[in-house]
């Protein structure tokens, strides 16, 4: 939550000295993998995942193997590598149903809205958050209903439901800032950025972009930067095309994005490039269709290809 997550991953180690085949070990393997998650070094974060979902399943805790398999299926997300998310969470999903564990079902319910929305499914995207803010509720979970309030937001911008989007927007920043969650804070105020722009309103956009940056840079969070150039430069108003700044932070946004594999994001990023006239980082639009499919997205398909861009 703090964004200390360096600090995280060498305290996961020190903690793994000495207990080699033990639950702790496990645990602290998944504990590791999420911190290296949010510091965008996804192919290590799903080494540890897998390691981690061995040792759970020799020491039969079920509990734990669900929970590093809502682990697993945000770290694929994360990659572009959405089928293989949906079939590991639906594996976490049922597996909590049998375990009767509402909240864990509440979480990876929580995950699959998201999925959902980045595979263009905006009206699963709600149902899922919908049923896990529910569950997340009746268990108690602050960080819970947070998390679901900010997906059902997201949600109703993806349908241009303004009133319901910022109405569920302002209720997770509320709860984040109770929280003390500066990670998830700074995605809240990406996404209400976005509403502001596709409504027109680019003063307000602009200012809860600053704020979600300063976050983003204080917790080194290298999607959250992509994220803020994806809606800064659409900010701009037109699309800078021939700006030799606006082109050369897209160059940087890129090479986070593929340095880290999120996938996605770079498919967002070539596109906008494609809008911006900057022929080195764009890709031809039936290419564009295609690589999103691959990912097992439709989001292009379902969408007017012109700026702003009402990005998932």
């Amino acid at each position: 939550m703090l964004g200390q997550f360096r600090l995280a991953c060498r305290l996961y180690q020190s903690s793994r000295q000495g207990a080699e085949h033990s639950l702790q070990y496990a645990d602290s393997l998944v504990g590791e993998a999420m911190a290296l998650r949010a510091l965008g070094e996804l192919a290590r974060a799903r080494t540890l995942l897998q390691q981690a979902l061995r040792q759970y399943r020799q020491h039969g805790d079920e509990h734990g193997y669900a929970y590093t398999l809502w682990a697993l299926g945000g770290t694929l997300r994360f990659l572009g590598q959405f089928d293989q998310a949906l079939d590991t969470l639906t594996e976490a999903l049922e597996l909590y149903q049998e375990l009767e564990d509402p909240l864990g079902e509440g979480f990876v319910l929580c995950a699959l809205g998201g999925l959902s929305r980045m595979r263009g499914e905006a009206e699963l995207s709600l149902l899922f958050y919908e049923q896990a803010h529910r569950k997340l509720e009746q268990v108690g979970s602050v960080f819970g209903r947070a998390y679901a309030a900010c997906g059902i937001a997201n949600a109703h911008r993806m349908f241009r439901q303004w009133e319901q989007a910022h109405r569920y927007f302002a209720a997770a920043q509320e709860l984040y800032e109770r929280l003390g969650d500066r990670v998830s804070y700074a995605y809240t105020l990406w996404g209400e950025a976005m509403a502001y722009l596709l409504q027109g309103e680019r003063k307000a956009a602009r200012q809860r972009l600053t704020a979600a940056a300063r976050l983003f840079r204080q917790t080194r969070d290298r999607r959250g930067f992509v994220y803020v150039v994806l809606a800064r430069l659409q900010c701009a108003g037109n699309l800078p095309s021939g700006n030799t700044r606006a082109a050369e932070l897209l160059q940087r946004a890129l090479h986070e994005a593929t340095e880290c594999g999120y996938r996605f994001e770079e498919l967002h990023l070539r596109l906008l490039a494609s809008q911006m006239g900057v022929e080195s980082l764009g890709v031809p639009l039936e290419q564009l269709r295609k690589a999103y499919r691959a990912c097992g997205s439709a989001w292009l398909d379902s969408v007017a290809v012109e700026p702003p861009f009402n990005f998932p």
